[in-house]
């Protein structure tokens, strides 16, 4: 199916994306922190401490994924072995460009240079599209902007989520949020994919 039809992916360090999860279910999702809380496990949730419960929170979705139905739509997020699996089967598509979130917060301008170059769109003879453009348009994705400058990347005010999903938008948070038992057990799932997606270290 597809393909023959160019696919861009956003690719993110799937730490990270559990991590903003993390944040997004604590902060905008009452239904789904409540389900966490009081059906998944109401022995064992409701007792912890918040540590305790962002620990087996982050563990239990890391590995299992999560899925909840509302009476009008269907919540769900994948286990991390499906999430690097996914990523690892767009790299290998050659109909699919693979947009890394890291590199458009440390090299935005040269990043979007290249996904237009390989959409042919950058100097289409109707309607080439100039640096100066896509300036502006970076202006406009900066949390800044879509705050009214209220907050900036990596504030950590942003955890409280009074704009939407801006939270933090920053390289790495899962390192500030993933316990020595998470970290460990996230090696143990997905150590080999994350190296081969290029999110840790290859051992010489």
């Amino acid at each position: 199916t597809l393909k023959y039809v160019k696919k861009i992916v956003l690719m993110r360090d799937p730490r990270d994306i559990l991590t903003s999860y993390y944040f997004f279910v604590l902060h905008t999702s009452t239904v789904i922190w409540n389900h966490y809380l009081f059906q998944k496990d109401p022995l064992k949730y409701p007792l912890l401490n918040s540590d305790e419960l962002k620990e087996n929170l982050l563990l239990d979705v890391m590995e299992n994924g999560s899925t909840y139905v509302f009476p009008n739509k269907l919540h769900f997020f994948p286990s991390m072995k499906a999430l690097c699996e996914h990523f690892l089967s767009a790299i290998q598509d050659p109909q699919v460009y693979v947009l890394r979130f890291e590199d458009l917060h440390t090299q935005p301008l040269e990043t979007y240079q290249a996904l237009l170059d390989w959409l042919g769109w950058r100097h289409h003879p109707l309607y080439p599209i100039s640096d100066d453009f896509i300036q502006s348009v970076l202006e406009r994705e900066t949390f800044e902007y879509q705050t009214s400058g209220q907050i900036k990347r990596g504030q950590s005010k942003a955890d409280s989520m009074i704009h939407g999903t801006c939270r933090k938008g920053i390289i790495g948070d899962w390192q500030n949020h993933f316990s020595p038992k998470v970290t460990q057990k996230c090696l143990e799932l997905v150590g080999e994919e994350l190296k081969e997606l290029g999110y840790e270290k290859v051992s010489p």
